[in-house]
């Protein structure tokens, strides 16, 4: 009775800890993912700013 409560014990700590590590890649992903729109965002608004300056507007 003992042996199986901490079995099923154990098996909870294991699937929390994977939860655990999952939730923190996601944010991860989630972090790395909003940084390239933003570098993306960044680069086209000085590629636009360099055709304007060069008279070629992209309409």
């Amino acid at each position: 009775m003992i042996i199986q409560v901490a079995i099923i014990i154990t098996v909870l700590l294991l699937i929390t800890a994977l939860m655990v590590i999952l939730f923190i890649e996601t944010l991860q992903t989630t972090k790395s993912i909003a940084k390239k729109r933003k570098e993306d965002k960044k680069r086209k608004i000085v590629n636009m700013r360099k055709k304007e300056k060069n008279g070629i507007y992209n309409i």
